[in-house]
């Protein structure tokens, strides 16, 4: 939606809108019911085309068409029509009472989450808000809802409250009912035939980025790879409605070429030539379990062949810029250098420009205003893409932009297949906690990489020593996070990294909270003491009612019961890191034993084999000679003719299994996984997992009593 007037209006009229075309499953009756407000609120008896537009945008956050409107009102038959002059008919009754009571319900609800927004902000910044910040926070957390663009000064603090607020049905539900109006909403703009919302009867061609390539591949976090996996079925789908599949799916060479040099970092990163970004999901999934470089190689084939599958294809165009005629639709990549950073510099700037420019080529002067009719498309997941993509300059109003996202995506073909809205809810891309999760998981971790790319740098200047290197680098890992891992339990504790903006600073706080953590502990145990002192003595006062006594004792219990658990937290944690090191470690020994052991067999097999070889060879060649005359020679004749003539009869009372294994284990790699598997289990069977052990409140309780 590229024009919001007003945005709390706007939520609200999006869940009615979404509302009313769930039973009414027409656009211009929606518009019309709207239409009815307006005229019953503003008092109106006669009125033109332009105000009733301008009325409706206005007072309901809409972006609608003229000619939309004009037909909507078609639709009213108590209005009298001249050209675009209109007037209500005399002694003509409406009712507009159902749309209003709705909309007042909706902003209710709306008011009900700013309002507990607000004081949730407040708690987190420690002081009260005022009004014009109050209303500039309302103002973002619609915008984040209805999916505006615009920058969000209390961006981490919106996501927060989202994300844990997660468990609240009634709470998600009201939100997720306005993004299902958004959706229809972005379904009507983009679209010649507003009869429905959407129709594609003209081949596509999708182009996928580097990022959404690595969603398909589960390279960062199965989140992602569910919204790929969603948007997939849905392309499926559709082409196998059409008499020929009309969505096509590719990627760029530069694409290609992108991918390949992430890989050989990988590979750098696994032979410790390079060191790891814990900031970047993709490159620590990859890496993660390859103990040689040879098997990153086996994950980038891994991923061209399951492009291969899905007929993902390469681009098959070669030259872009040699034809004058082309230079009309280019972007000039200097005019957006500005969006580098220490993830991003020009060169990678000029690439993502390259993308959008052979979009805008492809296209040509094809009509961009509608959806059906582009023809080509960049489906990215790269915020600088998208920087590019709707700035200004490059994106007309009302056009389709040169790159899109998954969910607009997914949402759109979703409205294409008319799978209707009461099945809407049940689709990841569309659901407000998982976009809640994406947004404030890709914020810190984008902090975690630029406190990273600090931490490189002064490692350079050689201001770490071993010991605080390895602890800087895994309180770095530790504060990255997936979308996946990120709920209403544990958001608070990964978005403190969002303040810091220094890496001597993150060390600070890191350092300055172990020692806290000590601190408390200590201070803890001396509570604890002191606890149960007051607890002993305040057993002997006959005075001190029953009931105050078991509030004093289930308060000390709880002040405990957190201390405890936190400790089994930090002990947990720590084994768990041993455990999965140690695994590391048994596993790689196996596959030495393993590799030790075949080659052995193997050998020995080898050699058998060309043994019976040569002698036979011996044989036939002493046959030719004069064999009557040496005896000797008949007798290793005989023996050997024996030998060959009992090996079938003896074969199955011989086990293979190992000469089998060892040539398996040495040419199949698919083996060899298995195998790790395997040593995996084994592992775990014999070594069972670090349990992470927790007090309940009863077992304090019980403790306090057993000890007074």
């Amino acid at each position: 939606m590229d024009r919001i007037s007003d945005k709390r209006k706007c939520m609200a009229s999006l869940a009615v809108f979404r509302d009313l075309y769930n039973t009414k499953r027409d656009i211009y009756s929606v518009i019309a019911e709207f239409a009815k407000l307006a005229l019953a609120e503003n008092a109106l008896s006669s009125f033109n085309l332009q105000q009733m537009v301008n009325i409706i945008n206005q007072e309901y956050g809409f972006d609608l068409p003229v000619a939309v409107v004009k037909r909507a009102l078609g639709k009213l038959k108590f209005l009298d029509n001249d050209k675009s002059s209109y007037a209500i008919k005399q002694d003509a009754v409406f009712n507009a009472d159902d749309i209003r009571n709705n909309t007042i319900h909706e902003n209710a609800e709306n008011q009900k989450a700013i309002d507990s927004l607000c004081e949730y902000v407040q708690r987190k910044i420690g002081t009260n808000l005022s009004e014009k910040e109050k209303k500039d926070l309302c103002n973002d957390f619609c915008a984040f809802i209805i999916d505006d663009t615009t920058t969000s000064k209390y961006g981490e603090h919106i996501l927060q409250f989202i994300i844990e607020q997660s468990n609240d049905k009634d709470f998600i539900e009201q939100l997720n009912q306005i993004k299902q109006g958004v959706v229809i909403f972005v379904g009507l703009n983009y679209n010649a035939d507003y009869n429905t919302i959407d129709k594609l009867d003209t081949p596509l061609h999708i182009y996928l980025d580097t990022e959404i390539i690595f969603h398909m591949f589960g390279l960062n976090g199965e989140l992602y790879k569910g919204l790929f996996d969603e948007f997939f079925e849905l392309v499926q789908e559709i082409n196998k409605k059409a008499k020929n599949p009309i969505i096509k799916l590719r990627y760029f060479a530069e694409n290609r070429d992108e991918i390949d040099a992430f890989f050989k970092i990988a590979e750098r990163i696994v032979r410790k030539e390079e060191q790891l970004n814990p900031s970047k999901q993709a490159m620590c999934n990859i890496v993660n379990g390859c103990i040689d470089a040879s098997e990153v190689v086996e994950k980038k084939a891994d991923l061209f062949r399951m492009l291969s599958e899905k007929n993902i294809t390469i681009d098959s165009q070669e030259h872009y810029y040699d034809k004058e005629v082309n230079w009309d639709f280019l972007i000039n990549s200097e005019s957006f250098y500005e969006y580098k950073d220490d993830d991003t510099s020009e060169k990678d700037i000029d690439r993502k420009v390259n993308l959008l420019n052979y979009i805008s080529i492809k296209r040509g002067y094809k009509s961009q205003s509608i959806f059906r009719n582009v023809g080509h498309i960049l489906l990215s997941a790269n915020k600088v893409t998208f920087n590019i993509a709707f700035d200004p300059n490059v994106k007309i109003d009302n056009c389709v932009p040169l790159a899109t996202s998954l969910s607009f995506l997914t949402n759109r073909f979703w409205m294409v297949l008319n799978k209707g809205l009461s099945n809407l809810s049940t689709l990841r891309s569309i659901n407000v906690i998982t976009k809640a999760q994406i947004a404030l998981s890709s914020r810190i971790n984008d902090n975690v990489g630029r406190l990273f790319s600090q931490f490189i740098e002064e490692d350079k200047q050689g201001k770490f020593d071993t010991d605080r290197k390895k602890a800087t680098l895994a309180e770095l890992h530790k504060s990255s996070v997936s979308p996946d891992d990120l709920n209403a339990d544990n958001a608070d504790a990964y978005v403190d990294v969002l303040s810091v903006t220094d890496i001597n600073t993150f060390i600070a706080e890191k350092e300055l909270s172990e020692a806290k953590n000590k601190k408390e502990h200590q201070e803890t145990l001396k509570k604890m003491e002191e606890m149960k002192e007051q607890y002993d003595a305040a057993l002997k006062e006959r005075d001190i009612q029953s009931s105050e006594k078991d509030v004093a004792l289930r308060k000390a219990a709880l002040e405990i019961q957190s201390a405890r658990n936190s400790e089994y937290q930090n002990e947990y944690q720590k084994q768990n890191e041993d455990y999965i090191e140690k695994k590391n470690i048994y596993i790689k020994k196996s596959q030495i034993k393993d590799w030790v052991n075949s080659v052995k067999i193997v050998f020995v097999h080898l050699l058998l084999v060309i043994v019976l070889f040569v002698i036979n060879c011996f044989i036939n060649i002493k046959k030719n000679e004069a064999v009557d005359n040496n005896s000797w020679i008949r007798i290793v004749i005989a023996i050997f003719n024996f030998i060959v003539f009992m090996i079938p009869f003896m074969r199955p009372l011989w086990n293979h299994e190992r000469v089998s294994k060892a040539y398996k284990y040495l040419l199949c790699r698919s083996y060899r996984k298995q195998r790790n598997i395997e040593y995996e289990n084994e592992y775990r069977g014999n070594n069972p997992e670090p349990i992470l052990k927790q007090i309940s409140i009863e077992e304090i309780l019980e403790e306090l009593k057993n000890n007074k």
